[in-house]
């Protein structure tokens, strides 16, 4: 397989073992040169997605100065969060 050209952006449900607790996440990823970057859905949706936990929020940063916020889903439905009332990376 050659190597990627432009930055790949997916989602995927993700599961995290911390201190023999299982924790299963709605997640995207980005890949660009070989390195993946990972931010997770925070807002979960109350009668849907019972079992998901909530992660942390990441900005992903492509090319030399270029930063994006995903938001997955319901995350969209909060936007002070997204705005004004998170720090992000």
């Amino acid at each position: 397989m050659g190597k990627l050209e432009r930055p790949v952006l997916f989602g995927m449900s993700r599961f995290k073992i911390e201190n023999k607790e299982a924790s299963l996440f709605n997640s995207a990823v980005m890949i660009e040169n070989g390195k993946a970057q990972l931010s997770d859905k925070i807002h979960t949706v109350p009668v849907s997605e019972g079992g998901i936990a909530s992660g942390s929020r990441k900005s992903f940063t492509f090319g030399p100065d270029t930063k994006i916020l995903p938001l997955l889903c319901y995350d969209a439905m909060f936007p002070m969060h997204r705005m004004h009332g998170q720090q992000h990376d």
